[in-house]
């Protein structure tokens, strides 16, 4: 704890105080600015306790460190970089950051500045004359891509002069990234098996809907049996049907076969990453047409947009095998 008497300050101001010294008020900064005597923008100083005392009163104390950014004075082009958890472009509190990328902004005269959103996903960049200006999130090549997005990518930006003349300042340049691009770690992934799709059903279900967003594929299913909660598993029949574009047949399998009559409906969700994989290293981005198989005969046909890997574990297993 450093106890602090005396500040110098511009004006100057102080008092003699009962012990004959002379007490300026103010701050002093003394060991915050680090060995060098400087601190650069970005770096944070370690804390430091000031006490405080006035004859009149009881002493009090607090501690504070210098977080030292740019020139306050600086115009800024700058947001938040954030998972958008309500899927409405702007952040909120509660809204994680999303720091796995960098942001690319180009503007009048060959600017060029590439910076990277910080541990709360904020980042700034000067700008040092209105215009347009471009701004793109590029994610880090170990994360999902391509990121869906709720939020323009690339955003563009006019930058307006105040009355001055001088540029002013946008703060809020955000980059929203959607949620539900990254597979819950409960959502099973879709296997591969040599097995026809006729010879993979345990137990009936109807189909009601499926739709695929990202990397995850979502059924809507009904069927009857004892509990409203049915183990599902997908499966990829052999490998990709050569046609324009490729077809992929995979089959949905109800696992649970129960002799009641109640009649429920699910939700469930699996992750096509390994699928994608799959796809990407044999024909690179592209369509893909899934024939969806079902019991009795029952097909869906959808087509699906296949591009880059999602955030299964590349080097994880393939799953062989079948019923």
């Amino acid at each position: 704890m450093t106890s602090t008497r005396w500040a110098t300050t511009p004006s100057g101001d102080g008092v003699v105080d009962s012990t004959g010294v002379w007490v300026q008020w103010g701050y002093d900064y003394a060991g915050l600015i680090g060995d060098d005597g400087a601190l650069a923008p970005g770096e944070a100083s370690e804390s430091k306790t000031w006490i405080f005392h006035d004859p009149a009163l009881a002493s009090f104390a607090f501690a504070a460190n210098a977080d030292v950014g740019g020139d306050p004075g600086a115009t800024v082009l700058g947001g938040r970089c954030f998972l958008d958890q309500n899927y409405d472009g702007r952040p909120q509190p509660g809204e994680e950051p999303f720091t796995a990328g960098s942001v690319i902004v180009t503007g009048p005269g060959d600017f060029w500045f590439a910076t990277s959103p910080d541990f709360d996903g904020r980042y700034g960049v000067p700008i040092y004359e209105p215009g347009l200006y471009q701004l793109t999130f590029e994610s880090y090549a170990m994360t999902p891509m391509p990121l869906t997005f709720t939020t323009p990518n690339p955003l563009t930006v006019m930058i307006v002069a105040g009355p001055d003349g001088a540029p002013q300042s946008y703060p809020n340049a955000h980059f929203g990234i959607a949620p539900d691009w990254f597979p819950p770690p409960s959502v099973l992934p879709i296997w591969f098996t040599e097995l026809p799709p006729e010879a993979l059903h345990v137990a009936p279900w109807n189909f009601q809907d499926a739709s695929v967003q990202g990397a995850l594929m979502t059924f809507h299913v009904g069927y009857s049996g004892c509990s409203p909660e049915h183990p599902f598993a997908l499966w990829m029949s052999g490998e990709f049907m050569e046609s324009q574009p490729p077809r992929a047949s995979i089959t949905l399998v109800n696992e649970l076969a129960e002799e009641c009559d109640a009649a429920f409906e699910q939700w469930t969700t699996f992750d096509l990453g390994p699928l994608f994989r799959r796809y990407m290293e044999a024909y690179g981005p592209g369509e893909l047409i899934l024939d969806v198989h079902g019991p009795d005969g029952f097909m869906h046909v959808m087509k699906i947009g296949i591009a880059l890997p999602d955030s299964t574990d590349p080097d994880g297993p393939v799953y062989p095998g079948g019923h």
